[in-house]
């Protein structure tokens, strides 16, 4: 009965997966740019830090004593 009925060939198999990419080391080129990178950033941004002495809503120094006029010329007291 088998010269009847054979057997079903298979289909070829699919290629092997390509490899993954090598894991970078820490001696990696690209991996020391980056450093190098993020620290001017970092440095950049505490020196704009320590330069800029106001916040958005003024001097943050609340002991100053700032004169204010009203719209009559009257002086406030704060």
């Amino acid at each position: 009965m088998t010269a009847l009925f054979k057997p079903p060939k298979l289909p070829p198999l699919p290629p092997p997966p390509a490899p993954p990419p090598p894991i970078p080391t820490r001696e990696d080129e690209s991996i020391a740019q980056a450093k190098r990178e993020e620290r001017r950033r970092i440095a950049r941004q505490q020196g704009r830090r320590a330069s800029i002495l106001t916040s958005p809503t003024g001097l943050s120094d609340d002991d100053a004593d700032i004169e204010t006029r009203s719209l009559l010329g009257k002086s406030k007291d704060t």
